[in-house]
This record gives C-alpha cells, structure tokens and sequence, in this order.
C-alpha cells in the first residue's frame, strides 16, 4: 500500500466513513510504515493539548472564541474528538475539523445559550449524531429530563433525550465524588437496566450502551414495533456501579430515575407507506413486502418471510429461526443508496436495528429493518442480492491429527474450504484457574457460505464426540477468510475435553449457514406521490 498524505492520515483518525478493508489495511499500513507510523503519533499528539482543554473540570474562557475565529479565518479547529472505544485507550485520537464544527454549531438554536463546547459534549457531536437525530432537533423535538440523581458520592445526570414512536436516544454522564466524568463503571445488566413503557405501563424497549463516547454514556433503545402511545416513560433501576474486569470495586447504592417523554408531535410527524411485492425463490424461501414507516428518527422496512415444507426440512427444530436477508436499494440511475448485510467490498450502510420475529406459524418470520436514512418523497427499488438460512449438514472429514504440520488435510462442503494446518494441545484459555489442557485444531478457510452461525464436532475412534469453540479473526468480502487467532497463530478450532493428540479424529460440520445467491427479484418503492 502506498504512504498515506496527512489529509489522509487525518481521515482515518477522524473515522471518517470508509470501507472497512480499507481502513484495516491503513492500520496495518501505519503500524510498519517509518514515514505514516512517525506523521499518525504527530497528527495524535497535537490534539492531546486540546483534548485535555477540552474535557478538564473548567474549559478556557477563550474556548468559544478561539474555535469561532479558526472558522472565521477558514481554518481546521482543534476540537477533540469524544469517541473511543469503552475500554481505556494509552492515548487520544484526534478530533474533528471544520465540519464537524459546523454540524454543532448548528445546534444553537435548540438550546438556551450554550458554549461551543457544551455542544460538543452533547448528543449532537459529529461522531454520534445521525440523520434522525439532526431532524428531531430541526423539530424542536429534543428533551431535557434534567434528571440529576446522588448517592455514595456518585452522580448521575440526564440533561438530553430524543424520542419517537421507533427508538429513544439519550446522553448519561455518570461522576465521581471528585466530579469528574467516569466512563467505565455503569454495565446495563443485572441488577441495573433502563426500561421504556407505553402509557399503559407495558414495558415496549430496552436501553443499551452503545459506547460511541467517553463524554457521556450513549444509551439507545429501538422498539419491536413503532408505538402508538402519546407518551413513553423510561425509568432506570442503578443499584451497583463498578467493573469487575477492569478490577474496580462494585459500589451498591441507588441511582434510579423515571422521566417521561411526550410523543404527539413526534407521532404527527410519522408517515406508513404500504408495500406491495412478494418473490418465491426457487430453493423455498418466499418474501413479502408489508409496510415502510418513516418517522423523525429513521425510516422501518417491515417485511415477511415463510419458507416451504422442503426448506423448513433441510432446518428442522429451531434452525429454520436463524435467517438473514442480503438486498439493496437503488435509485432510479440504478445507483445504490444502502445495502444490507452486503458482501461487497465497496458499498453503503445506514442500518441502525434490525429485528426477526418468529411467528406462531412454523417457517413464518417478520423482519423489520430501520435505516438512518432514505430519500424522503423518492421513488427507488430494492433489489434482493440474496438469503442465508441456518440448516442441518453432516459433512466430515477424517484425518490423522499429528501429520497435519507436514500433510495439512482439505474440507470441502457446499462451495467452502477449510484447510487443516495443525493440532495442539494448550492450556484452557476459557478455566485459566484450573490449569486444565485442550486440543486446539488450526485452520485456514475461505467461505462462500455464512460461517459464525456453523456448529462443529470431532469425533475420536471410541465415538466420543467433542464440541468446538471457534476462536479467531475474519474478513468478510466476496468470502468469508479465516484469520489468525492470536500473532503467527491459525485460526482455532478448540475442544476442551481432549487433552492428548488423538491417533485419529473425524471433524463433522452439524450445521451450515448456508447462502443462497440464486435470486433474481426487485420491487418498486414509491413514495413520490
């Protein structure tokens, strides 16, 4: 790969959209390259100072201005970047330039006199603003719960919500008794949990952290179904913080909040579009279009799907559950909007949810897909590249453990590769503390098929049958590749409960995810009038 420019060095830490092999390929780039490993740690270290400023108790009074003036003067603004990953990353990563400027300082008017950087610490930053968000604060549609809630020395506010009748939104700063914002102590689980309920006091959505940023906790629930109440409550049950995996000792307390969210303009704003379009594919699976609901935050497709009594045959018991459509849209020039689930190497996404439910019928499914965003008042078609359903196999493969290093052994099944390259005994990684042994098969493998939903055994001579872990890293283009489980490592097919290399194992796929391309379908989506 070629050395990257600063701008370019610059887009990659911005996480500006690209494709995903092409951002794994720059960091693979940077991290050996002597000219862009030396010009990324600049473009980071120059921003250390501002983030610093930025996210200290007490910003510079001259924050404001001195951003403004940048813009003013047609300059990139130093305005760190809020976005990391949950766990402690060693260092920043740069923050946004102009643009992302601009798209804050759009929000002005949504509040009553805020600074610069108040609004970068908000919901309408550049990295977790999305379309609907910026729609519902066009609206006026943006809460304050001004909920603020102590005990033990720990606090937590909720100063910004945005709600409508698909999905709620909302920033949770969690401080310390020092009062410095704490990033890693809240888990959303057992026994604390954020719950939405109708006005009937039904519980209709779960919140999550999606753990966009370290400024605030960024919590998202979508509903199964658009509700149809006038006002929504979201309550929350805190009752421990702390994070037994970064060893920080849990602190019991109490923490809960209620507030309520009033929906009628947002619900005035939301517009049902019928569908129409149904396709049989010629190995069993029938589509059918229902519903498009377009709302402030998103836009639902609501679809169905049923397979036939020879399909749900090859997927008995609860398999025939485990599905997946693959289909785009395009416009009228037959350029692609959004793609879902794409194989594609180049392709665009804006899928925010996406749910399956099972019907009361066997072989019946509703899907819903919500999407950030897609044309309003347009007509444009979706067009179906194709389906995956998980289904029974039975494939094996019998071969000699100890002569693979120097005889790797080839599975073949349903248009996928898998190459046995070795077998070894390690210790457990999953029971450290019990210093037990596992037998660890190593692969490499190109897929044409799904792969993460498959089921594998081994079975030794005594017909003993062990279970596999899978374990490792993989790339997903026109194929499916295997990848390295650690440095220098292959891919990990791991039985615990083999502790010694056997004289002979038999490897069985039980099941397949398996992918169907054979379709040839596109339906029409008007919403032009």
């Amino acid at each position: 790969m070629r050395c990257l420019s600063s701008a370019e060095i610059e887009d990659y830490i911005l996480h500006l959209p690209m494709p995903a092999e092409q951002r794994e390929a720059a960091a693979r780039h940077i991290e050996s390259c002597a000219h862009c490993g030396p010009l990324y740690e600049a473009e980071l270290d120059e921003q250390a100072r501002a983030a610093e400023a930025l996210f200290a108790d007490e910003l510079p009074a001259s924050f404001t201005a001195d951003v403004m003036a940048k813009l003013d003067m047609g300059l990139p603004a130093s305005v760190p970047d809020p976005i990391r990953p949950r766990k402690p990353l060693p260092r920043w990563r740069r923050a946004a330039a102009i643009a992302s400027v601009l798209l804050v300082a759009g929000a002005f008017a949504a509040y009553s006199s805020p600074t610069l950087a108040d609004l970068v610490r908000s919901l309408f930053s550049r990295d977790t603003v999305d379309y609907g968000m910026l729609k519902a604060q066009e609206l006026g549609l943006v809460s304050n719960p001004n909920v603020t809630v102590k005990d033990k020395g720990f606090t937590i506010r909720i100063n910004e919500a945005v709600a409508d009748p698909a999905r709620v939104v909302m920033a949770l700063q969690l401080s310390g008794p020092d009062g410095k914002g704490l990033h890693d102590r809240l888990w959303l689980g057992e026994p604390n949990r954020i719950v939405v309920k109708d006005d009937q006091g039904r519980e209709i959505g779960r919140l999550h952290d999606i753990g966009m940023t370290s400024a605030f906790y960024m919590l998202i629930g979508y509903f199964p179904e658009p509700t149809s109440a006038d006002h929504i409550t979201v309550e929350g049950t805190i009752r421990r913080l702390g994070n037994e995996m970064q060893q920080i000792p849990y602190v019991e307390g109490n923490w809960d909040f209620s507030f309520t969210v009033d929906l009628r303009q947002a619900k005035a704003q939301t517009k049902v579009i019928p569908l129409h379009g149904e396709y049989t594919a010629p190995d069993g699976i029938t589509i059918r279009l229902k519903r498009l609901i377009r709302t402030v935050q998103g836009v639902r497709l609501e679809l169905d799907t049923e397979l036939s009594n020879k399909a749900l045959a090859r997927s008995p018991g609860e398999l025939w559950k485990q599905q997946g459509l693959r289909f785009h849209f395009e416009d009228d020039a037959g350029e692609e909007i959004h793609s879902v689930n794409s194989r594609k190497s180049m392709h665009k996404d804006s899928l925010m949810s996406s749910t399956q439910t099972a019907d009361a019928r066997k072989g019946h499914m509703h899907m819903s897909y919500t999407f950030r965003y897609l044309p309003p008042g347009e007509n444009y078609k979706l067009v179906l590249d194709g389906y995956y359903v998980t289904e029974r196999s039975g494939a094996a493969l019998d071969f000699n453990p100890a002569a693979l290093r120097e005889h790797p052994a080839m599975f073949r099944d349903s248009g996928d590769e898998l190459r046995l390259t070795g077998f070894e005994i390690e210790a457990n990684q999953d029971y450290p503390r019990i210093k037990d042994v596992e037998g660890v098969l190593r692969v490499q493998g190109e897929f044409v098929n799904e792969f993460h939903r498959d089921e594998w055994t081994v079975r030794d001579l005594q017909g003993n049958e062990y279970a596999i872990q899978m374990r490792g890293a993989s790339s997903i283009g026109e194929k499916i590749v295997l990848e390295n489980e650690t440095a220098g490592k292959d891919y990990a097919f791991r039985i615990p409960g083999i502790r010694t290399i056997p004289d002979r194992l038999t490897l069985v796929r039980k099941v397949i995810d398996r992918t169907y391309s054979n379709v040839n379908w596109s339906a029409e989506i008007k919403e032009k009038e």
